[in-house]
């Protein structure tokens, strides 16, 4: 029984499988086939759970690495990342957290912006500026050192009827003859709330 610590019934197979197991009993007692879920939701007392599987886990969930460091030089128009976007759907919700690691130097400087389907809002909180914007037409600017920063940016996007991409654009603030690097391992983790 699950309250005493062991499990009944459940075997290998079933968890190789990818098959989850309804949590829809609480008494202890051994789960019978009927109740291992595959896609389906189950009630659990009087609040309702869906059975995360492998098939929709990435429906929900979204990760977004970047592999390669991404390079501007001698621009200041804002410019679409290569890799640091996720896609929604139309009328969904999401929270996200992007983790962005760059460097440009004093005289360029650094920009960003985070754009979002029309007729979507967004809030998002950067921890480098400990600061939450409202808007997607708000660019934030970042004094350069010529070393690395990391930033934390967390927000929840609530989409309108429109499909789109979250999407990270990025340049030097001061157009200048040298590198602006967004660098590898800077990364997307979102989620999807409704």
């Amino acid at each position: 029984n699950l309250l005493t610590g062991g499990i009944n019934n459940v075997n290998n197979s079933n968890i190789a499988s990818g098959a989850a197991i309804a949590a829809n009993k609480i008494s202890g007692t051994a789960l019978t086939q009927s109740e291992i879920a595959t896609d389906t939701q189950t009630n659990i007392g009087t609040s309702t759970a869906v059975v995360v599987t492998p098939a929709n886990i990435t429906s929900i969930l979204k990760r977004v690495y970047k592999s390669v460091n991404e390079t501007v030089n001698n621009n200041n128009t804002l410019q679409n990342d290569d890799t640091l976007l996720f896609s929604i759907g139309a009328n969904e919700t999401w929270a996200f957290q992007l983790y962005m690691i760059w460097s440009s130097g004093a005289t360029p400087d650094f920009q960003y912006k985070i754009t979002i389907p029309t007729g979507g809002t967004m809030n998002y909180f950067d921890t480098f500026y400990f600061s939450t914007f409202d808007e997607t037409t708000v660019v934030i600017s970042v004094n350069g050192t010529g070393a690395k920063i990391g930033e934390s940016i967390r927000g929840v996007v609530i989409n309108g009827a429109t499909p789109g991409n979250v999407q990270l654009k990025w340049a030097q603030n001061t157009a200048n003859l040298s590198d602006t690097i967004v660098y590898a391992g800077s990364y997307i983790i979102a989620h999807k709330l409704a």
